[in-house]
């Protein structure tokens, strides 16, 4: 079984990957964990004000932007193709084109930047998270001219914004059960 589970940061995707992961007994890729670790290897911690600057970083090197996101899409490609497993990440349902699900977590801007700021134990999280999108979605446009948010390519798209994390995963569970 392969399933993508793709939005915005603060939407929900890791923890919602993680529980299909453990119910299903499918591996687990997170794209974003994969970033956050090329961040700190870069030397910049992977939140906060610290992160938004990796990513304006990458943002005026466009050689260096292609290169680690490069070998972040080829990876998740890679584990696709290997099959069970759930993948995790904003632009995976562009880079894998078949899966047996590929659902799109939806969330506003705002509520994401509280959630982020309570996971990151962060102040000023919603200007940080405006910048940090916008960089983002800069250098998604220059390097493969796509919209991360264009939910055509997704089966379901849920909105995350009233739902308890519980609610969502008792969603995707009845989607999966109907799939299986």
């Amino acid at each position: 079984m392969l399933i993508i589970i793709s939005g915005r940061p603060g939407s929900g995707k890791s923890s919602l990957a993680e529980h299909i992961a453990e119910k299903y007994r499918l591996r687990y890729i997170s794209a974003g964990e994969m970033f956050r670790k090329i961040a700190k290897e870069h030397g910049f911690e992977p939140k906060g004000e610290e992160f938004l600057r990796f990513h304006r970083e990458l943002e005026k090197n466009a050689e260096l932007s292609r290169r680690i996101d490069k070998e972040v899409d080829m990876k998740i490609v890679a584990e696709a193709k290997k099959g069970n497993c759930v993948i995790e990440g904003w632009l995976a349902g562009h880079f894998v084109s078949k899966a047996d699900v590929k659902i799109f977590l939806n969330v506003p801007l705002k509520i994401a930047a509280e959630r982020i700021a309570k996971r990151e134990k962060i102040k000023d999280s919603l200007r940080i998270t405006i910048e940090r999108e916008r960089s983002f979605l800069r250098r998604v446009r220059r390097e493969y001219n796509v919209n991360p948010n264009d939910v055509s390519r997704y089966d379901f798209v849920i909105n995350t914004a009233n739902l308890l994390q519980r609610d969502t995963e008792k969603i995707v569970d009845t989607i999966i059960q109907v799939i299986q």
